[in-house]
């Protein structure tokens, strides 16, 4: 969506077009905050922002076309990576809204997802077990979080490490993902559990596709 584009829409609806020239302005706003900090931050097409989006870390963020930031002051969108090395990767046409996300190694969302108010984290941060030091001085386990195309992930979801979310799955508000969704699934509870399939194509038209 180009500015021009954008002003000619706001003849037929001034209000909607004036707030996504606003999106669009925030946007620019922390594509100039990050440059200017020297932040890994790279930014795709449209990026758009209403609220209050805090990047932070060592690590690379990257967002593609077309991605949308929802957020307040008191709950900001937070990109948190905790390593050099750590790559959180945003696909095009991707909606946070409240997402809080912390990255030692990887966290990958691919194009067309929603998040919602969710904890997605590919680390412990500390270690489980007791060593005679206190908790906070520990660094705990660290895998992956694959996010794959088109999941809605509900607010106060949990998603911990190592986690795989197939494509189309949903996640239900408050659940604790620790372990591999399928795709088209609808998981819900505390650890989530498959409660039911929607719009799941028939095996037959998968196979012979």
């Amino acid at each position: 969506m180009r500015w021009g584009h954008v002003m000619a829409q706001g003849w037929s609806n001034p209000i909607g077009a004036l707030r996504t020239v606003g999106m669009l302005a925030r946007g620019w706003y922390y594509r100039l905050q990050c440059r200017l900090r020297g932040q890994r931050v790279h930014f795709g097409k449209n990026f758009r922002v209403v609220g209050r989006l805090d990047i932070r870390g060592p690590g690379t963020v990257v967002f593609g076309d077309d991605c949308t930031v929802v957020a307040t002051r008191s709950a900001p969108v937070t990109p948190y990576t905790h390593s050099p090395q750590a790559i959180i990767q945003i696909g095009h046409r991707v909606v946070l809204n409240g997402t809080r996300l912390g990255c030692c190694q990887r966290i990958d969302v691919a194009e067309n997802c929603l998040l919602a108010d969710a904890r997605v984290f590919d680390t412990d941060f500390h270690a489980l077990e007791s060593t005679g030091r206190h908790r906070w001085y520990t660094a705990g386990v660290t895998k992956p979080i694959i996010i794959g195309p088109d999941v809605w992930i509900g607010a106060g979801a949990m998603i911990l490490k190592g986690v795989s979310i197939g494509a189309h799955a949903v996640v239900g508000a408050g659940s604790v993902v620790t372990r591999e969704v399928p795709p088209w699934a609808v998981v819900a509870g505390n650890p989530a559990r498959v409660v039911k399939y929607v719009n799941r194509p028939d095996p037959e038209v998968i196979v012979h596709a």
